[in-house]
């Protein structure tokens, strides 16, 4: 249940952080996308005016200039006199010439340099056909055009007028911060609530699993020790047979549902040796298979390891093995191989079933249309498939050309696939 906790607070977070970033993300892409458009129509304006700025506002459009409005409102009549730019000619030999210099952070000599290089940079140092536009220098807008046969580069410094957008930049990502910070108090807070009864309904489901395990544990016991003095006086017989393998369904279905009460305590280790552990198996299932009459056959490569607790892999095989020898018709195949760098853990057995997926194989107490008259509460596969994508890994179960097959596919470790 920790586990679980844990990984809703995760999940919840990412979603607040991709939230957050998306919203936050088209604000600024927005705020930094409108100072460009600003940028661009003032050199716009330099360009249509050959390399200048008009300082005279007072009337344009047949409109008095108090009344011009941009696209943020009016303009001010006192932008022509407080914007920093530079205005660059070159002609076709490459000469560059000065013809407009309105900015002190930047020397003639270097506007000058810096026209030319941009030029050589946007254009290849060409004629340029159309206007060109764009960033340099982090907060300088430039623009490149032509007029009379003369290439004309306009730099404009609007690290005043991107101030705004990089403030609203800065209290974003602290806002940010600030939000995910708050939403994950709040959430620690709320999962507490949240998981309590979960918790509390886990534990009771541990506690009645456990006790059924121990109340059906001490009856299984007496059976087995009394079937065991009889058997001792009197032979082995058909009756006494019968009881044995009945408590051994009854101690493997003890079993599988104590596996159920751990909720996620699974314990995993660096790397178990898979093909020792699939041989093991089938050693111990061949009897169970000879008494069916039923012939198991395995092919099983050798050195494979795979990362996980050696003793839930021992479980998925013999859950396998299980289900394989009890509806295999006269043989099994027991398969362990790696392919495109996973591990294949697979049991094929001939069948009746009719062609197709069958995922209903792996669920709770589901037995399929050839289950009647067979034995079993339909919880081995449930298992498998449960701890199977515990482990990140895929199963499936399919019937193709009169044969039944369940697959599982998990990762193999680093080192295995090197």
């Amino acid at each position: 249940m920790k586990k679980a906790r844990v990984k809703f607070l995760l999940a919840a977070m990412l979603a607040i952080f991709v939230l957050l970033t998306s919203l936050l993300g088209v604000i600024n892409a927005v705020s930094f996308t409108m100072a460009a458009a600003d940028a661009d129509r003032v050199t716009e304006e330099i360009e249509t005016n050959h390399g200048m700025l008009k300082k005279d506002l007072r009337m344009s459009n047949g409109m008095p200039a108090e009344s011009r409005f941009g696209p943020m409102g009016p303009e001010s009549p006192d932008m022509g006199p407080s914007l920093r730019y530079f205005t660059v000619t070159v002609d076709n030999s490459g000469n560059a010439a000065l013809i407009t210099y309105n900015i002190t952070a930047v020397s003639e000599q270097e506007a000058a340099s810096w026209a030319k290089e941009l030029l050589k940079k946007t254009a290849g140092g060409e004629t340029v056909d159309e206007s060109l536009s764009g960033w340099t220098r982090g907060t300088y807008r430039y623009r490149i055009y032509r007029f009379n046969n003369t290439t004309y580069v306009t730099v404009v410094d609007q690290a005043r007028e991107m101030l705004p957008a990089y403030r609203i930049l800065i209290i974003s990502l602290i806002g940010e911060g600030i939000a995910l910070l708050l939403g994950a108090v709040l959430l620690i807070f709320v999962s507490r609530r949240l998981f309590r009864p979960l918790e509390e309904a886990d534990r009771r489901q541990k506690n009645f699993l456990s006790s059924a395990e121990k109340e059906f544990k001490v009856p299984l016991t007496i059976i087995s020790a009394d079937t065991e003095l009889l058997e001792r006086a009197h032979g082995s017989s058909e009756q006494t047979q019968a009881i044995n393998r009945q408590i051994g369904k009854m101690k493997n279905l003890v079993r599988t549902l104590g596996a159920y009460a751990v909720f996620d305590e699974e314990k995993e280790t660096a790397d178990s040796p898979l093909t020792a552990l699939v041989k093991a198996g089938a050693e111990d299932r061949q009897a169970l298979f000879s008494d069916k009459n039923t012939v198991l056959k395995t092919e099983i490569e050798e050195d494979v390891r795979a990362a996980g607790e050696p003793e839930t892999y021992r479980r998925i095989v013999d859950e396998l093995l299980l289900n394989a020898a009890r509806f295999a018709e006269t043989e099994a195949v027991l398969r362990l191989r790696t392919e495109n760098g996973r591990l294949v853990i697979e049991t094929e057995n001939d069948t009746e079933l009719p062609d197709g997926e069958y995922p209903q194989a792996f669920d709770r107490f589901t037995r399929l249309s050839n289950a009647e008259g067979t034995e079993g509460a339909g919880l081995g596969l449930s298992y498998v498939r449960d701890k199977v994508l515990e482990m990140g890994g895929r199963v499936s179960a399919k019937v193709m050309g009169g044969r039944f097959t369940v697959k599982l596919s998990l990762s193999l470790p680093e080192r295995r696939r090197s």
